[in-house]
Parts: C-alpha cells; structure tokens; sequence
C-alpha cells in the first residue's frame, strides 16, 4: 500500500503538471495541441505544428520534452504498481500474469521514450523531421497511446471486480447473533429513565 500510495502522489503531481500546465502552455503558443497528445499524425501534420509554433512554441515545446524524461517512467511505475495490487487477489505469486501487468506499462514507457527521442530530433532541426522518422514517430505514439488505454481499462475492471468481491463478502458474512445481555441492559437503562 505504501508502494501504491507513493507511486500514486508522484503521478498525480506528473499529471497535474504535465496536463494542466505544460501542454496547455505549448498548445496556446503553437496554436495546436502538441504531438505527444495525438494518436497518430502524418509527415504534412508534423511539419505543419512546427510551422505553426515558431521559435516561442519550439521553446514550450521543449519544455515538454524535458518534463517528459520524467514522465513515462512515473507513469509506468504507478500503473503496473496499480495493477499489481489490484489484480493480486486473482494471481498466483509467480504466475505470467504479472509480467504481462507490469509489461503493458512497460511498452507505453518504451514507446514514449521512442516517441520522445524523435521529438529531440525535431527540435534539433528546428520543426522539422523527415518522413521516416515521422512514420517511426507516429508509430511510438499509436503503441503508447494504446498501451495506457489498456493499462486504464485493466486499472478499471480490476477495481471494479474488487468492489464487487467486497460487496458479496459482506453480504455472505455470518451476522453475529444478538447479545442478550446488551439488549437487557438497554431495556433496563431506558426503563430506569
């Protein structure tokens, strides 16, 4: 829990500060939401969000970078801690399925760090990046956007499979008889008054 409760306080600050500051800062200054929030995106988009953002939004825009060394490691750790405790009512100690809780995380981390590495190499040209490397750009963000949704969704049902056991354990759970005594003493007391 402790593990779980930590990993949650540094992503939520992550978060906060990525999402709620940082991108909000690069999409005002280029005009356009910045790469690392879309699913996919072609040679034509790339080259046309760094037209757009000039040298204050390619600023912003590395800004983002720098806070995004960071962030997918953050992020990967407190979803596969998550899931791990989430999901650990229902797996064995050594079983795969746990590397497979901690590696969809792991991927959308790998993959971020793919798209990030391109995204250097935009800047280093100034907002501009060849086709190739757009494609191989693209192609990181599609996987590391898929794997959060699936570490999201995972996240999701396995809370929701708990509160569900939680509830029919409750219901299932032997009511303790009345105690004889306390209801005698209570009769008493309020007779007494």
């Amino acid at each position: 829990m402790r593990w779980l409760l930590s990993a949650g306080a540094a992503f939520a600050a992550a978060a906060a500060l990525m999402f709620g500051v940082v991108i909000p800062r690069v999409a005002q200054a280029c005009g356009q939401p910045p790469l690392d929030t879309r699913f996919a995106y072609t040679p034509a988009e790339v080259a046309a969000f760094g037209e757009a953002c000039g040298a204050a939004g390619l600023a912003a825009y590395r800004d983002l970078q720098v806070l995004d060394l960071l962030y997918p490691l953050v992020a990967a750790v407190f979803f596969a801690v998550a899931l791990l405790a989430v999901w650990s009512p229902w797996l064995q100690s050594h079983s795969r399925q746990r590397l497979w809780l901690i590696l969809v995380p792991a991927a959308g981390m790998v993959a971020d760090y793919v798209e990030n590495g391109f995204a250097w190499v935009f800047l280093a040209g100034q907002g501009s990046l060849p086709d190739g490397a757009v494609a191989w750009m693209s192609l990181a963000a599609s996987v590391k956007t898929t794997s959060g949704w699936a570490a999201g969704v995972a996240l999701s049902v396995g809370i929701a499979f708990r509160v569900v056991r939680l509830i029919r354990s409750r219901r299932a759970a032997p009511q303790p008889p009345p105690n004889r005594d306390n209801a005698a003493g209570a009769v008493a007391t309020a007779v007494a008054r």
